[in-house]
């Protein structure tokens, strides 16, 4: 499903550290929801379709190719006359309508040369019709599994060590040895005093949510990821992805003569627990909206959230399962957009 999709995209998007790419939606509408759920976790992101003006699309375009922002979500139609060479990876997020469509858009990455991959994301019925695109366009493809949270967050660990090593390096610091002083005279360890910055420089920090223990990648999902590219036979630096595909049979029938007291909690993201926010798109609430009240009400990051799925009267949020009593504890009875907040464990049947 989206949620399965969105989680997917973030992870690989960390994981490979990637910072310049195209997404590919099938319709204006998920080029809209997307964006609003990528801006609400700190990635730095535009959109283009067809409604867009052509003022606008020139200035996006623009801002594009100078590396203004790092992901451009886009339809095909939108994108047609983009040309980037130095693209890192594409995301089809939704399967195009045609194999031209397709190779065209995995033809986007490694060009002049340059290395790139391009990865796909298909669940049920649509990967026979990626079979058929990959024939047509004479590609071989890997299917493999999300990465897992414990690897998004090592992933996370060694690019914050590398920015931390080249800071070092380059002396590009002011010195503090005054206040480093004074606790190394109060009798703390240096390697604690790192150690703590370090803490505090992680909690400021944007993106998906950090694990609260190891988890695997997500099971029963209709949608996956591959870190790998596919290598087409007359260009081997241009390719596509294939994730695996898993079909969610396993939803327990709904029974009508349970009270909804007795219903159980809906289950999240390993390691996160799904809140219910009686507000939605008839509010007129976003994505932003929901992480920013979380993230200014409790004085927890931004980070803490993690999918969000836009209902038409109410919302479903993930949130790090040892924050959800504090989120629950700090929003209820506050206002949002108007609306007095009524935030509670998600049941299966919400």
């Amino acid at each position: 499903d989206r949620r399965s999709k969105l989680e997917a995209l973030t992870r690989l998007i960390d994981v490979n550290d990637f910072r310049y790419g195209i997404i590919f939606c099938s319709t204006k509408i998920m080029v809209d929801e997307l964006d609003e759920h990528l801006h609400a976790r700190g990635y730095a992101v535009d959109r283009l379709h067809g409604d867009i003006s052509q003022a606008q699309r020139n200035r996006v375009m623009e801002k594009f190719r100078r590396r203004g922002f790092e992901f451009l979500i886009a339809t095909d139609v939108a994108a047609r006359g983009l040309d980037v060479d130095e693209l890192e990876v594409v995301f089809n997020y939704d399967l195009p309508n045609d194999a031209e469509d397709y190779t065209h858009r995995i033809g986007r990455t490694g060009r002049a040369g340059k290395s790139g991959q391009a990865f796909t994301f298909v669940s049920g019925r649509e990967l026979y019709k990626l079979q058929g695109m990959v024939r047509y366009a004479k590609l071989n493809i890997r299917r493999e599994r999300i990465p897992s949270l414990d690897e998004v967050e090592e992933a996370r660990t060694n690019v914050f060590f590398e920015k931390i090593r080249s800071t070092l390096d380059a002396r590009e610091f002011k010195p503090h040895d005054r206040m480093i002083d004074r606790l190394l005279d109060q009798g703390y360890a240096s390697t604690d005093i790192c150690s703590a910055l370090i803490h505090l420089l992680q909690q400021g920090s944007s993106g998906a949510a950090k694990p609260t223990a190891a988890s695997p990648a997500p099971a029963a999902k209709p949608s996956s990821g591959a870190p790998d590219w596919a290598e087409r036979k007359t260009s081997p630096q241009r390719g596509d992805s294939e994730p695996a595909s898993d079909d969610d049979t396993s939803a327990a029938p709904r029974s009508a003569k349970k009270s909804k007291y007795e219903r159980p909690a809906r289950t999240g993201e390993a390691g996160m627990v799904t809140l219910f926010f009686n507000v939605g798109r008839k509010q007129l609430v976003t994505p932003a909206d929901i992480v920013g009240k979380v993230a200014g009400v409790t004085r927890l990051p931004a980070s803490v959230v993690g999918a969000i799925d836009l209902r038409q009267r109410h919302s479903l949020v993930d949130v790090v399962a040892e924050h959800a009593p504090l989120v629950m504890q700090k929003l209820g009875g506050i206002r949002i957009k108007g609306e007095v907040l009524d935030v509670k464990i998600a049941t299966a049947e919400e």
